[in-house]
């Protein structure tokens, strides 16, 4: 390793996987492939029963720490993971996905060259791969103005892992949380973190540059139906945890929003995780807004349904489940 390469900063990686031996191999692909030579990749695996362990023997010797256990779930992995790092720079990447090639020579030098920054945000594209011949295609892309933030600024898109956060950003603002109460995981702690740093004015620069790749898959959570559910139970608690905070009256406005918006949205979603109105504690002031929000809801299916009946209709050889 060359001088000048022992000055550049350690990258910590956290890997937080359950049973995706294969998108976890493709995922370290990526690190590789971002030909930096000072990388600490963290692994934890929640208790695997695939392939998942002979994936990190195969990369045993990029891997600085592993475990595999039965844990607490992705967000508790994660946040463990951040516990064990000693870089100087940490990010965070999931299984299936991938990071695009030289992302991290960028990140360190926007550190390297402000030694008071605290987050570098770059975009995120979300992607579906096709397995037989391992092509992708794009479905959509985080814009600079939904991701960038600053203080009483909130970002628009809450993904953490096109974002790179110096190590000083989780001993000054705290780790992500994993839990909402003592019962119920997170599975989207981005959403509150972001906001948090965003609260408190973390020192934060954005790029118009694609960082990240999230790759749809089978186990997603942020897409899947069965999480539904849960994304509006989370969206409302982390709403009402910052209204009862000193927040500007512009935060108090969206803020106010997303409690009506998202109960409804909770309201109408079935409930398979058992999840209830009562756990929420929403204030009984929203009550009318709410209620009008799911009268709203329910025509707006309605057209749907209707809209879909008459495009099957007229197009029998064309029919489709869902909206054109």
């Amino acid at each position: 390793m060359s001088h000048k390469e022992r000055s550049l900063p350690k990258i910590s990686v956290v890997l937080a996987t359950l049973n995706a031996a294969d998108g976890m191999d493709f995922a370290i692909q990526s690190l590789l492939k971002q030909n930096y030579p000072n990388i600490e990749l963290i692994v934890l695996d929640g208790g695997s029963t695939d392939g998942t362990l002979g994936v990190i023997e195969k990369y045993k010797d990029i891997i600085t720490y592993w475990r595999s256990s039965p844990d607490k779930g992705n967000c508790a992995a994660q946040t463990e993971g951040i516990e064990k790092c000693t870089g100087d720079i940490i990010c965070i990447l999931n299984a299936h996905d991938y990071f695009y090639p030289d992302v991290f020579h960028f990140v360190a030098e926007q550190f390297q060259n402000d030694d008071t920054l605290e987050v570098v945000s770059l975009l995120t594209t979300i992607e579906e791969r096709n397995p037989r011949d391992d092509t992708f295609k794009l479905l959509t892309q985080h814009t600079y103005e939904q991701v960038d933030f600053e203080h009483w600024k909130m970002p628009r898109a809450y993904s953490i892992n096109s974002r790179f956060f110096h190590k000083r950003v989780f001993e000054k603002y705290g780790l992500p949380l994993y839990q909402v109460t003592d019962d119920i995981k997170f599975i989207a702690n981005d959403l509150e973190f972001m906001l948090r740093l965003a609260y408190y004015g973390a020192k934060n620069v954005t790029f118009d540059k694609n960082a990240y790749s999230y790759v749809l898959h089978d186990d997603s959570c942020t897409f899947s139906p069965s999480y539904e559910q849960r994304k509006y139970f989370e969206l409302v608690w982390v709403a009402l945890m910052y209204l009862a905070k000193d927040i500007p009256e512009s935060w108090q406005k969206e803020l106010n929003k997303w409690v009506v918006k998202y109960t409804a949205h909770f309201l109408l979603t079935p409930n398979i995780s058992n999840l209830t109105l009562e756990t929420l504690n929403v204030p009984a002031k929203f009550n009318k807004g709410i209620s009008f929000y799911v009268f709203k809801l329910r025509i707006k299916r309605g057209l749907r349904k209707v809209r879909r009946f008459f495009y099957n209709l007229f197009h029998p050889h064309k029919r489709k489940a869902a909206l054109p």
